[in-house]
């Protein structure tokens, strides 16, 4: 009898951890659904608003990193550079304001977000952005960096423009750039109207979608779709994708040198093309008109589409 006294003591004492366990995690669900400290009862919230104006003189590079803002570039007829933080962040635990810097490095002006909270445990949200005015006539070097926010940029021509992301989507509408750079960790990249002389992507996980797009292309993607829709065509392409699909739009006058190669799945191509060497569904080389630029893609896991 005393052994299933016992017993039934050691249920009960499991059935209460098990309660006590559900209950302190419905608890955690609660507070960083609704940003409530149950310590205090409270939720801190702060409102950003500041401003930072720079010149340009001797600058031929603007860096701009932020940790999780979204980032908005504006082109402005005015002589100087000005950013605008601003938004509202909540948090379940005391939060001091984060700030922006801006001072000139150098040949390069910084605008840069300090953050001092380290926050670990508790409910944490923001949408605060970062506004930066930059004058249209400037035409030279910008870097954008995002921890966590998505990077929009209109309208402007530079001599080079580097994006890099860690999770967050790039657009981008009418934009010029010798030499553009991008690369993302997590999140896509949308463009309508680039044009450039030289561009590089590398994308770990998220989709790339350019419209109108010019310019020579080396494109790494780790998994995602890669469709590129050239304007014209003049140019040599390189793309690799492990897994997603390629799709490559080009004029109707286009003509290259082709050798596409889709280890799991299909090739199709558009063009009337002069085919060389042992091809199949997986592999196709070949010559379009005089085969002045050369294209080569690379699929492991997808399709392959060149089109017109």
């Amino acid at each position: 009898m005393s052994f299933y006294k016992k017993f039934n003591i050691k249920q009960i004492v499991i059935y209460l951890l098990g309660i006590m366990f559900i209950t302190f995690g419905l608890g955690t669900l609660i507070m960083f659904r609704t940003g409530t400290n149950f310590l205090k009862a409270t939720k801190s919230s702060q409102t950003i608003d500041d401003t930072k104006t720079s010149s340009l003189a001797g600058i031929n590079e603007i860096d701009v990193d932020v940790s999780s803002a979204a980032i908005n570039i504006i082109p402005e007829g005015t002589s100087q550079v000005k950013a605008h933080f601003y938004g509202d962040v909540t948090s379940s635990s005391d939060y001091s304001k984060p700030e922006i810097q801006c001072y000139q490095s150098g040949n390069t002006l910084v605008i840069k977000e300090v953050d001092n909270n380290h926050l670990t445990f508790g409910y944490f949200n923001s949408n605060v952005k970062l506004d930066v005015y930059i004058p249209s006539d400037y035409n030279k070097d910008v870097k954008l960096v995002s921890a966590s926010g998505d990077i929009n940029v209109n309208g402007h021509k530079f001599s080079k423009l580097d994006c890099n992301l860690s999770s967050g989507t790039l657009n981008m509408n009418n934009v010029s750039a010798d030499t553009f750079n991008y690369s993302n960790s997590s999140g896509d990249l949308k463009a309508d109207t680039l044009n450039t002389k030289t561009t590089t992507l590398d994308s770990s996980s998220g989709s790339i979608n350019i419209n109108m797009f010019s310019g020579n292309l080396t494109s790494e993607s780790s998994s995602g779709d890669s469709n590129i829709a050239y304007a014209n065509f003049n140019n040599n392409i390189d793309m690799h994708s492990s897994s997603g699909e390629i799709v490559l739009t080009l004029p109707n006058s286009a003509q290259f040198n082709l050798d596409a190669d889709a280890s799991s799945g299909d090739i199709t191509c558009d063009f009337p093309i002069t085919v060389s060497g042992k091809n199949d569904d997986h592999k196709l080389q070949g010559v379009v008109g005089n085969g002045k630029n050369n294209i080569k893609l690379d699929g492991s896991s997808g399709d392959i589409k060149i089109l017109h």
